[in-house]
């Protein structure tokens, strides 16, 4: 029997390219293994004839309720059995079952929420049938290498480890959660190294234009120029305290393309905590790089007036969550909320701690 996961498109194809891209961003937090297995299993659900039959009635205009055919908890369970690290099995059992929603507390009044939510009869979850059509081979050993070496990695810096399993689970969520998107809309996935140089140019070729006869402006130019010495350093934490006036905004900028260049990092993101202040400097970036055609920057904050037509309203509802643009403008609201919101609207946003472990 053929499996469709959508109108045109084989369930099989599907979970394949799912599990191929997760593993894809998932190299970015060395847990390509555990980012892949929880793709190849988010839709196991889907091959039972439950969910094939709900899936061409929809098709046919019939009345259909969404989620009325339980397709994520049976890739949970089925990790659950699979892998014996409870720890390990949570992580990727929780991906899996929420993958359209949102992740869930690991306990529930005492109680492994896993087990819970994926205690159902076999008429409603048709797990054996599920497992039946297609069980792929788990590599435990190689899951428990990755979350280890994680695991040892934050210890090694003096990080909270409770904490930083929260934001692998949310990183690995998001690579899924990403990658099931994408597939399903057949977007492109372009992970290329934006062209600095040619940003930082523009960027020179703007400070040459600024007159150097005042005191103030030479302040401000020896400052710019001790950003973007500082931009050679090796990756870290940077501090530019200077006061009103001293010309934060273009200095910033420079260490930032000049960092950014030198490190071939994939974007530069802005977390600014005031709308005024996050208006002014994108302002000042659209002046300076005259050229963008709306790819370059990309602004998420509640001042954006969204465009009328629903197409262009649609692809900046894409950007925004995918946050895959190279030069991103952000509340610390919004950037807070991706940190710590469970839901899988939120998650994709977090390419930025997929980034940064």
């Amino acid at each position: 029997m053929i499996y469709e996961a959508r109108e045109g498109q084989k369930l099989s194809d599907h979970i394949t390219n799912v599990a191929g891209l997760a593993s894809s961003f998932g190299r970015a937090i060395d847990c390509e293994r555990t980012a892949h297995i929880a793709g190849l299993l988010h839709d196991l659900g889907k091959y039972t004839m439950a969910f094939q039959d709900y899936l061409k009635r929809s098709l046919r205009g019939e009345t259909v309720t969404r989620g009325e055919v339980i397709h994520a908890l049976q890739g949970a369970k089925f990790a659950a059995e699979k892998i014996k690290d409870p720890v390990i099995a949570d992580i990727i059992g929780n991906i899996i079952a929420t993958h359209h929603g949102g992740l869930f507390d690991c306990i529930s009044d005492g109680e492994r929420t896993l087990s819970i939510k994926t205690d159902k009869d076999e008429d409603v979850l048709h797990y054996a049938e599920a497992v039946k059509a297609f069980s792929p081979a788990v590599d435990e050993k190689g899951l428990e290498n990755e979350i280890f070496a994680f695991c040892q990695k934050s210890q090694d810096k003096q990080l909270n480890l409770p904490f930083m399993l929260h934001l692998l689970t949310k990183s690995i969520y998001s690579c899924v959660v990403d990658a099931d998107r994408c597939d399903s809309a057949m977007m492109s996935v372009n992970d290329a190294i934006p062209d600095w140089a040619q940003l930082t140019q523009l960027l020179e070729n703007h400070l040459a234009s600024f007159s150097d006869e005042k005191a103030i402006d030479k302040t401000r130019k020896r400052i710019s120029e001790q950003c973007q010495q500082a931009a050679n350093q090796q990756q870290g934490a940077f501090t530019l305290s200077v006061p009103t006036g001293g010309g934060k905004t273009l200095s910033g900028l420079r260490f930032a393309l000049e960092h950014a260049k030198r490190h071939s990092l994939r974007r530069i993101i802005y977390v600014i905590p005031y709308l005024s202040i996050l208006d002014q400097t994108a302002a000042k970036m659209h002046e300076i790089f005259t050229d963008d055609n709306g790819d370059l920057i990309l602004e998420h904050h509640s001042n954006i007036e969204l465009p009328e037509s629903d197409d262009d309203a649609e692809e900046h509802r894409l950007l925004t969550s995918r946050w895959d643009s190279p030069i991103i403008l952000t509340t610390m609201v919004q950037f807070l909320e991706t940190i710590y919101s469970n839901k899988a609207s939120r998650s994709v946003n977090s390419t930025i701690c997929r980034r940064q472990f």
